[in-house]
């Protein structure tokens, strides 16, 4: 009921009220799950058409290797009688030649048909070359030069100092790549990788 300024409602319109609101946030939550839905349902589609030329492709193959025919085939070969069934199965041996010379590329020298090698580093970060500035600033201070003099200097020492730099973080990537080589190929030893990977 409206009473000018005041609204006064009764216990009854009030509960109806929260029904009501109720009501309405449940519709709003059950739309926004239900375009939800709708759209998982049309991603899930689309993604099972895309599938679907691939595991034709892959069906054919494994048809082409084991010597059966499509279902095209046998429904075309069920109506005319007079089809021969011989299947000539080329594809096993050309696979397992595929196969053979795969194996044979790949594990040439036996022992070692992979590596790991550190990737060498391309530059230097700014804090740490702006560090060794520093330093190269510092060791040359104390000396009396010309600032022409001072500024060659600097800047050969500071190549010197960057080249170093790089030199003993390729050699310590060496070394953690070696242990790590060394670490795999004991793995491998020891699960029989080898015959493993060429089943």
């Amino acid at each position: 009921m409206d009473y000018g300024l005041v609204q006064i409602a009764t216990p009854d319109e009030v509960t109806q009220a929260e029904l009501e609101s109720s009501l309405d946030k449940e519709r709003r939550e059950q739309a926004v799950r239900d375009a939800f839905a709708s759209d998982l349902y049309s991603r899930w589609q689309g993604y099972r058409e895309a599938r679907r030329e691939v595991e034709d492709e892959w069906l054919d193959a494994l048809r082409a290797v084991k010597g059966e025919y499509g279902p095209e085939q046998e429904k075309v070969m069920e109506q005319q009688q007079a089809l021969s069934r011989v299947f000539i199965k080329i594809t096993a041996i050309k696979v397992n030649a595929a196969y053979s010379r795969l194996i044979d590329l790949l594990f040439q020298n036996v022992d070692s048909f992979w590596d790991i090698v550190p990737s060498p580093l391309s530059d230097i970060p700014a804090s740490i070359k702006q560090q060794i500035r520093m330093m190269t600033i510092q060791e040359l201070l104390p000396y009396r030069l010309d600032p022409r003099t001072r500024n060659q200097l600097i800047q050969e020492r500071n190549d010197e100092m960057e080249r170093e730099l790089l030199a003993e973080a390729l050699e310590k990537a060496n070394t953690a790549a070696m242990k790590m080589k060394r670490l795999i190929k004991d793995y491998l030893i020891n699960a029989n990788a080898l015959t493993e990977i060429k089943k």
